[in-house]
């Protein structure tokens, strides 16, 4: 789930978006964005279940939309080692 919402907010283009409303990647950008609220602590149940950081996947997403990286360009970088 959490990935899936990092391509709906890197998807910058039209082209990119598919089946993306604007809805979806609205709410995409607050769960993977919002400080505090329902989304932010939604983002913070997710994490804990699956081991991530909530901090670190917030910084993650706000460094994608202020790059404007693509999803192409995400995929590789969730390819790349670490």
């Amino acid at each position: 789930m959490i990935v899936r919402m990092f391509e709906d907010i890197a998807a910058t283009h039209v082209a990119e978006r598919g089946n993306v409303s604007s809805k979806d990647r609205r709410e995409a950008i607050a769960f993977l964005t919002d400080e505090g609220g329902p989304m932010a602590h939604s983002r913070q149940d997710w994490c804990d279940l699956i081991g991530l950081d909530a901090r670190k996947v917030r910084r993650a997403a706000l460094r994608i939309l202020r790059q404007g990286t693509t999803k192409k360009e995400l995929h590789r970088l969730m390819d790349a080692p670490a």
